[in-house]
């Protein structure tokens, strides 16, 4: 089980080529694609801290990192 946590904005085909290539990857390991589960979750900056008590992507303290491609 593969469980990834990110910022919200990418696009659906972007997250099918991503799990495709996670299957990819463990399929030349071994392990069978049926055996592959993955939990994509999306938030916002604002669910994020990196200490301190504070989200220092909202309060502008770190800046949020661009998708890809944006």
């Amino acid at each position: 089980m593969i469980q990834i946590v990110t910022q919200q904005g990418r696009p659906l085909e972007a997250k099918q080529s991503l799990f495709a290539a996670i299957a990819a990857n463990f399929a030349g390991l071994g392990v069978a694609g049926d055996d592959v589960f993955i939990g994509y979750m999306e938030n916002t900056a604002g669910d994020w801290s990196f200490g301190f008590g504070r989200a220092q992507y909202a309060t502008g303290e770190l800046a949020v990192p661009a998708l890809a491609g944006a």
